[in-house]
């Protein structure tokens, strides 16, 4: 990505804008020019039809109506297809309807996708196999600011590429050659060129969410001076950064390497990736979740969407429904009397009561354990590659895979076994083998939750 050198001041570099367009649309190739009606679409539209005949481009417009705006989102339409016309262009448009595949998105959101998914929808009904943009540099600081408030990493803060893939189909591919282009220096070549163009009023309404102040407010400050030239470069580093972020993810998930022992950039990188392979927005809540939850733990996404990840960081959309071992869990209440339930072909009972240096239990089936150090809430689930745990009587903690390992207890049962988890996050117990060092009866145990079980089956 080649954004602006040194000292930028957004002056007005069309030769500049010209070699980008035909560097990323080769001689004889066909594009479907993405039109709205306003300043920088226009222009693209003008810049499209000049040099069509010098490159032998095949040029198609197309204009997606979202009806916001009443009559006035028709008469951007019109203008649009009156430019096509002139320019004896073929022309395509659709009004957007949001439909049940929006459902939960925001507005702006939801016409994003509806706007891509009618632009991928009309390139390849027509053989086309490019869609251009018309995004300049403007666009990319607004990106910027925005998704630094929200918290985004490198790959967000990035921003927009000349060229990526459709979101709604990989073999249709976006390519942005205004990038480099500041909005002063497009309007000064509409207005040298007589273009028309509208103003989308909607953009100047700051009620309308950060985006438009961040446009209105902020945005005409940053473009005087060194400011924009700054970020600029900066999101040209990051890119630059998070593409070889990027390439190391894919080789380790590519390895098959153990997830836990990959620098934590990394684990995020590869969680990413996985989340975007189901759909999902890879949010930063999302990954954190998914990266910091034992494998195989299933992580509520968007509705009612669950997504798990495995040892390796793959991510796989489950349901509720998938009998999946690993996944399984139980929360139990421990508020004093008793309680009793079956989870993962185990019956088990809890017992809260009072404890008074009484003979510790010696037979199988059974474990006392300190009320306080327990909590009122306990989960139960299976064993997850990762866990740990500090057995009763050792100083340390030991990872569960290498006690299975030293006790021989076969991979196809250790998935089998049932673990207590307190609400704390720490394993208080693991079936047929120990408790927890810290959850054992002391001198200063006051309550206790005696705790029996029977494995049902086999």
């Amino acid at each position: 990505m080649q954004f602006a050198p040194t000292g930028w001041s957004g002056e007005v570099d069309l030769a500049a804008a010209e070699e980008r367009l035909s560097r990323l649309l080769p001689d004889g190739a066909a594009c479907l020019a993405a039109v709205s009606g306003g300043l920088d679409s226009m222009v693209l539209l003008d810049l499209l039809h000049r040099l069509a005949p010098e490159h032998g481009w095949r040029v198609a417009v197309a204009h997606a109506n979202h009806g916001w705006r009443g009559e006035e989102s028709d008469g951007d339409e019109r203008l649009v297809r009156e430019a096509a016309d002139r320019a004896g262009l073929e022309f395509v448009t659709e009004r957007l309807r949001p439909g049940r595949e929006h459902a939960g998105l925001s507005v702006e959101m939801a016409a994003r996708e509806g706007r891509h998914r009618f632009l991928a929808r009309a390139a390849r009904e027509r053989g086309i196999g490019r869609v251009v943009l018309a995004h300049h540099a403007d666009d990319q600081i607004e990106l910027f600011l925005l998704r630094l408030l929200r918290g985004a990493g490198s790959d967000g803060l990035g921003g927009m590429r000349s060229e990526s893939p459709s979101p709604f189909g990989g073999d249709i591919r976006l390519i942005r050659p205004l990038l480099g282009q500041s909005r002063r220096s497009l309007r000064d070549h509409a207005r040298s060129r007589g273009l028309a163009w509208r103003e989308d009023g909607t953009n100047r309404d700051p009620a309308l969410g950060l985006r438009n102040r961040i446009r209105n407010e902020w945005l005409p400050r940053m473009m005087e001076g060194e400011t924009a030239g700054a970020i600029l470069r900066t999101m040209e580093i990051l890119e630059d950064e998070h593409r070889y972020i990027d390439e190391q993810a894919r080789r380790w998930r590519k390895d098959g390497a153990p997830f836990g022992e990959a620098p934590v950039a990394l684990q995020r990188e590869i969680l990413r990736i996985g989340i975007l392979e189901t759909g999902l927005a890879p949010g930063f809540r999302l990954v954190e979740r998914l990266r910091h939850a034992p494998a195989g733990t299933r992580i509520s996404a968007e509705g009612k969407r669950l997504l798990v990840r495995d040892d390796r960081g793959m991510v796989r959309e489950t349901t509720v429904a998938e009998r999946d071992p690993c996944g399984e869990e139980a929360w139990v209440e421990l508020q004093g009397g008793s309680s009793e339930l079956d989870f993962g072909g185990v019956r088990l009972r809890f017992a809260t009561e009072a404890w008074r240096d009484q003979p510790l239990p010696r037979g199988p089936g059974e474990e006392v354990l300190d009320a306080a150090a327990l909590g009122s809430r306990i989960l139960l689930r299976h064993w997850h590659p990762g866990d740990r745990l500090q057995p009763i009587g050792m100083t340390g903690r030991v990872k569960l895979q290498d006690w299975f390992v030293n006790r021989k207890i076969p991979a196809r049962k250790r998935h089998r076994l049932v673990v207590g988890q307190c609400s704390r996050g720490n394993l208080f117990w693991v079936e047929g083998l120990r408790i927890g060092e810290r959850f054992r009866v002391t001198p200063g145990t006051r309550k206790v939750v005696r705790l029996q079980w029977e494995r049902l089956e086999e």
